[in-house]
Protein backbone atom coordinates (compact mmCIF):
# COMPACT_ATOMS: atom_id res chain seq x y z
CA UNK A 1 0.00 0.00 0.00
CA UNK A 2 2.62 2.69 0.91
CA UNK A 3 4.18 2.33 -3.04
CA UNK A 4 0.32 3.89 -4.17
CA UNK A 5 0.90 7.81 -4.99
CA UNK A 6 -1.21 10.69 -5.99
CA UNK A 7 -2.86 9.96 -9.30
CA UNK A 8 -3.18 6.47 -9.03
CA UNK A 9 -6.33 4.73 -9.84
CA UNK A 10 -8.35 1.95 -7.98
CA UNK A 11 -11.48 0.69 -9.24
CA UNK A 12 -13.92 -1.35 -6.85
CA UNK A 13 -15.91 -4.66 -7.29
CA UNK A 14 -18.61 -4.65 -4.73
CA UNK A 15 -20.97 -7.62 -4.15
CA UNK A 16 -24.16 -5.67 -2.39
CA UNK A 17 -27.13 -5.16 -3.93
CA UNK A 18 -26.22 -1.18 -4.80
CA UNK A 19 -23.28 -2.31 -6.48
CA UNK A 20 -25.16 -5.02 -8.35
CA UNK A 21 -27.51 -2.22 -10.18
CA UNK A 22 -24.41 0.35 -10.61
CA UNK A 23 -22.86 -2.57 -12.85
CA UNK A 24 -25.95 -3.74 -14.45
CA UNK A 25 -27.49 0.18 -15.28
CA UNK A 26 -23.59 0.89 -16.37
CA UNK A 27 -23.22 -2.39 -18.17
CA UNK A 28 -19.82 -3.08 -16.13
CA UNK A 29 -18.26 -5.11 -13.89
CA UNK A 30 -17.00 -2.71 -11.62
CA UNK A 31 -19.09 -0.10 -9.46
CA UNK A 32 -16.90 2.70 -8.10
CA UNK A 33 -13.52 4.20 -8.80
CA UNK A 34 -11.59 6.82 -7.17
CA UNK A 35 -8.40 9.03 -7.03
CA UNK A 36 -5.36 8.39 -4.59
CA UNK A 37 -4.33 11.35 -2.92
CA UNK A 38 -0.95 11.15 -0.96
CA UNK A 39 -0.76 13.50 1.73
CA UNK A 40 3.40 15.41 1.06
CA UNK A 41 2.98 16.32 4.55
CA UNK A 42 1.89 13.03 6.49
CA UNK A 43 2.27 11.04 3.64
CA UNK A 44 -1.06 9.15 4.68
CA UNK A 45 -3.00 7.79 1.84
CA UNK A 46 -6.59 8.74 0.98
CA UNK A 47 -9.14 8.38 -2.03
CA UNK A 48 -10.49 11.31 -3.74
CA UNK A 49 -13.89 9.98 -4.73
CA UNK A 50 -17.59 10.72 -4.54
CA UNK A 51 -20.66 8.76 -3.96
CA UNK A 52 -23.33 7.74 -1.23
CA UNK A 53 -21.67 7.66 2.09
CA UNK A 54 -22.72 5.11 4.28
CA UNK A 55 -20.69 3.53 6.56
CA UNK A 56 -19.16 5.48 9.19
CA UNK A 57 -15.62 7.03 7.86
CA UNK A 58 -13.22 10.03 8.49
CA UNK A 59 -13.76 12.18 6.03
CA UNK A 60 -12.46 15.44 4.92
CA UNK A 61 -14.92 17.74 2.88
CA UNK A 62 -16.16 21.10 2.11
CA UNK A 63 -19.92 19.57 2.61
CA UNK A 64 -21.94 17.30 4.21
CA UNK A 65 -20.10 14.24 2.66
CA UNK A 66 -22.65 11.72 2.62
CA UNK A 67 -23.00 12.59 -0.97
CA UNK A 68 -20.55 15.29 -2.29
CA UNK A 69 -16.76 14.50 -2.95
CA UNK A 70 -14.32 14.10 -0.31
CA UNK A 71 -11.56 12.60 0.63
CA UNK A 72 -11.69 9.32 2.73
CA UNK A 73 -8.90 7.06 4.24
CA UNK A 74 -7.76 4.39 1.96
CA UNK A 75 -7.45 2.30 4.42
CA UNK A 76 -10.54 2.37 5.38
CA UNK A 77 -12.33 0.99 1.90
CA UNK A 78 -10.99 -2.32 2.72
CA UNK A 79 -13.32 -3.12 5.66
CA UNK A 80 -16.25 -2.79 3.61
CA UNK A 81 -18.04 -6.64 3.97
CA UNK A 82 -19.46 -6.06 0.66
CA UNK A 83 -16.33 -5.26 -0.91
CA UNK A 84 -15.36 -8.26 -3.46
CA UNK A 85 -12.01 -6.52 -4.97
CA UNK A 86 -9.96 -3.70 -5.73
CA UNK A 87 -7.67 -2.95 -9.16
CA UNK A 88 -4.83 -0.11 -8.88
CA UNK A 89 -3.97 1.45 -11.87
CA UNK A 90 -0.09 2.75 -11.29
CA UNK A 91 0.38 6.05 -12.98
CA UNK A 92 3.88 6.12 -14.86
CA UNK A 93 5.76 9.55 -16.48
CA UNK A 94 8.39 9.69 -19.55
CA UNK A 95 10.90 12.18 -19.40
CA UNK A 96 10.79 13.22 -15.56
CA UNK A 97 7.59 14.76 -16.37
CA UNK A 98 5.68 15.07 -13.06
CA UNK A 99 3.18 16.94 -11.52
CA UNK A 100 3.76 18.26 -8.21
CA UNK A 101 2.68 17.36 -4.81
CA UNK A 102 1.21 21.49 -4.58
CA UNK A 103 -0.43 20.49 -7.87
CA UNK A 104 -2.26 17.60 -6.41
CA UNK A 105 -3.22 19.34 -2.98
CA UNK A 106 -4.56 22.48 -5.05
CA UNK A 107 -6.73 20.57 -7.73
CA UNK A 108 -8.22 17.79 -5.10
CA UNK A 109 -9.22 21.29 -2.89
CA UNK A 110 -10.53 22.83 -5.42
CA UNK A 111 -12.27 19.68 -6.34
CA UNK A 112 -13.75 18.69 -2.79
CA UNK A 113 -17.74 19.18 -1.82
CA UNK A 114 -18.92 18.92 -5.91
CA UNK A 115 -22.23 17.15 -5.58
CA UNK A 116 -22.97 13.36 -6.45
CA UNK A 117 -24.95 12.51 -9.30
CA UNK A 118 -26.78 9.37 -7.90
CA UNK A 119 -29.55 8.83 -11.21
CA UNK A 120 -27.50 5.65 -12.24
CA UNK A 121 -30.82 5.20 -14.09
CA UNK A 122 -29.71 7.69 -17.25
CA UNK A 123 -26.87 5.56 -18.04
CA UNK A 124 -29.39 3.17 -19.36
CA UNK A 125 -29.76 4.62 -23.23
CA UNK A 126 -26.20 5.55 -23.46
CA UNK A 127 -24.80 2.20 -22.46
CA UNK A 128 -27.22 0.20 -23.87
CA UNK A 129 -28.50 1.69 -27.93
CA UNK A 130 -26.60 -1.05 -29.13
CA UNK A 131 -27.34 -4.08 -27.68
CA UNK A 132 -30.35 -4.02 -25.93
CA UNK A 133 -33.79 -2.57 -25.57
CA UNK A 134 -34.16 1.29 -25.83
CA UNK A 135 -36.57 3.23 -23.03
CA UNK A 136 -38.22 6.09 -24.62
CA UNK A 137 -39.80 7.50 -21.12
CA UNK A 138 -36.00 7.87 -19.93
CA UNK A 139 -35.20 10.47 -23.30
CA UNK A 140 -36.29 13.15 -21.02
CA UNK A 141 -34.46 12.73 -18.47
CA UNK A 142 -31.69 15.27 -18.50
CA UNK A 143 -28.07 15.49 -17.25
CA UNK A 144 -27.01 17.71 -14.18
CA UNK A 145 -23.94 19.41 -14.89
CA UNK A 146 -23.35 20.09 -11.29
CA UNK A 147 -23.47 16.72 -10.24
CA UNK A 148 -20.76 14.13 -10.65
CA UNK A 149 -20.56 10.37 -10.75
CA UNK A 150 -17.53 8.90 -9.58
CA UNK A 151 -15.60 8.17 -12.69
CA UNK A 152 -16.63 11.69 -14.34
CA UNK A 153 -14.89 13.15 -11.53
CA UNK A 154 -11.99 10.74 -11.87
CA UNK A 155 -11.95 12.23 -15.66
CA UNK A 156 -12.34 15.50 -14.98
CA UNK A 157 -9.39 15.68 -12.50
CA UNK A 158 -7.33 13.86 -14.61
CA UNK A 159 -8.30 16.86 -17.20
CA UNK A 160 -7.33 19.34 -14.94
CA UNK A 161 -3.80 18.40 -13.86
CA UNK A 162 -2.69 17.47 -17.89
CA UNK A 163 -2.86 13.43 -17.66
CA UNK A 164 -5.67 13.16 -20.05
CA UNK A 165 -6.91 15.72 -22.70
CA UNK A 166 -10.57 15.71 -23.06
CA UNK A 167 -11.82 17.02 -26.15
CA UNK A 168 -14.03 19.94 -25.85
CA UNK A 169 -17.10 18.55 -27.42
CA UNK A 170 -16.96 15.73 -24.93
CA UNK A 171 -16.61 18.69 -21.52
CA UNK A 172 -19.86 20.24 -23.35
CA UNK A 173 -21.26 16.99 -23.70
CA UNK A 174 -20.12 15.82 -20.37
CA UNK A 175 -19.86 12.45 -21.76
CA UNK A 176 -20.97 9.74 -19.24
CA UNK A 177 -18.45 7.42 -18.30
CA UNK A 178 -18.10 4.51 -15.95
CA UNK A 179 -15.56 2.79 -13.69
CA UNK A 180 -15.02 0.26 -16.43
CA UNK A 181 -13.68 3.14 -18.63
CA UNK A 182 -10.74 3.49 -16.39
CA UNK A 183 -10.38 0.16 -15.84
CA UNK A 184 -9.88 -0.27 -19.79
CA UNK A 185 -8.00 2.74 -20.33
CA UNK A 186 -5.31 2.13 -22.78
CA UNK A 187 -2.06 3.99 -23.21
CA UNK A 188 -3.44 6.19 -25.81
CA UNK A 189 -6.22 7.32 -24.29
CA UNK A 190 -9.71 7.25 -26.12
CA UNK A 191 -9.91 9.63 -29.38
CA UNK A 192 -12.53 12.05 -26.96
CA UNK A 193 -9.56 11.90 -24.05
CA UNK A 194 -5.90 11.11 -25.47
CA UNK A 195 -3.55 9.96 -22.58
CA UNK A 196 -0.57 13.34 -22.83
CA UNK A 197 2.33 11.60 -24.79
CA UNK A 198 4.89 11.71 -20.94
CA UNK A 199 1.87 9.91 -19.38
CA UNK A 200 0.44 6.61 -19.06
CA UNK A 201 -1.11 3.74 -17.04
CA UNK A 202 -0.11 0.10 -15.68
CA UNK A 203 -2.54 -2.64 -16.65
CA UNK A 204 -4.84 -2.92 -13.70
CA UNK A 205 -3.71 -4.54 -11.02
CA UNK A 206 -5.15 -6.78 -8.48
CA UNK A 207 -4.95 -4.92 -4.96
CA UNK A 208 -7.60 -6.26 -2.51
CA UNK A 209 -9.29 -9.09 -3.15
CA UNK A 210 -11.73 -10.47 -0.22
CA UNK A 211 -10.90 -13.85 1.53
Amino acid sequence: MNTLKSGDLIIFQGNSITSKLIQFFTNSKYNHSALVYKCPVSKQLYLFETGILKEKELVISKENCTNYSRLVFLKNKTNNPHLAKLYVRRLKNKNNTKITDLEWSLVITKNLGKKYDDCIIQYWNERTKASLIDLPFLDGLSENENSWSCAELVFSILNEVGILHIQPWALKKKKQVNPNDLFLLPNNGYDWCPLINDFYYDPPELFYSAK
